[in-house]
């Protein structure tokens, strides 16, 4: 039961890992194809 949660764990960390991954890939990728409109649309950054 043990060796079943943490193996549950490692599935959950690796899905957050490889979806945070996926979010940075994804917007970088979005600030170098439209650098005006990202710009434009968040003066914060």
């Amino acid at each position: 039961m043990l060796h079943t949660r943490i193996e549950s764990n490692a599935f959950i960390f690796t899905l957050c890992f490889l979806y945070t991954n996926m979010v940075e890939v994804a917007s970088v990728y979005y600030l170098f194809i439209t650098p005006d409109v990202s710009k434009t649309a968040s003066p914060s950054q």
